[in-house]
């Protein structure tokens, strides 16, 4: 396609899912097998399964467990203590992972808050469907607690699959009980939404986003 096409199918993605497109990069066409511009803006405007594509394509899912540890600490010492002082050693954290991924983020609040004792309600969000259908799933290879996340986190896991190379474990249920997931553009402007739990947080964890702006 030409420089004009190019910048035609880079505001049309931007305008649908608010995040931007680098030129160097082919957003899905090629694989699609969609060789027109303008064949392609209308896929994404009114396809599904086309526009699911493109957002698999276009966002990150760099993310791991306790990834950021001097976060996890200031919530461990700072976050909690004090909204306990306020309201109380029975009060519920309720929180939101923005940009969960698949989930390891989500999922290192819910195991902190299960080695504090607090109560927690902990939402998790992405534009993404499979990052979510993979967060529900809570199921991880080795990768996922890099860092020296593992001493964290394994006592909270029951292996699923063992094969060399390709090890795989699973979220118990006291973990995965305390989070729920749900698509979200942080683009549009239809939240906060306390109809769908949107709304009325202590706190928000918006890293993943953030660093990107």
């Amino acid at each position: 396609m030409n420089d004009s096409e190019l910048s035609d199918v880079l505001a049309a993605i931007e305008q649908r899912t608010g995040l931007s497109f680098r030129s160097d990069q082919q957003p899905a066409m090629q694989r699609l097998d969609i060789a027109s511009p303008k064949a392609f803006i209308k896929a994404i405007q009114t396809e599904p399964d086309v526009y699911q594509e493109l957002v698999n394509e276009i966002t990150i899912a760099e993310t791991y467990f306790f990834r950021e540890p001097k976060q996890f600490d200031f919530i461990r010492h700072q976050v909690i203590p004090e909204l306990r002082s306020r309201r109380g050693d029975s009060t519920i954290l309720r929180a939101w992972s923005a940009a969960c991924a698949s989930g390891e983020e989500a999922y290192s609040l819910a195991i902190l808050c299960q080695q504090e004792s607090q109560q927690l309600d902990l939402l998790g969000t992405d534009i993404s469907p499979d990052s979510i259908a993979r967060a529900r799933g809570a199921t991880y290879r080795e990768w996922s607690f890099r860092g020296g996340a593992m001493p964290q986190v394994e006592n909270y896991l029951v292996k699923t699959h063992t094969a060399k190379h390709d090890q795989r474990y699973q979220l118990c249920r006291k973990v995965r009980n305390h989070v729920r997931f749900q698509l979200l553009n942080l683009h549009l402007d239809d939240y906060p939404n306390r109809s769908s739990g949107l709304g009325n947080f202590d706190l928000i964890l918006c890293r993943n986003v953030l660093i990107y702006f």
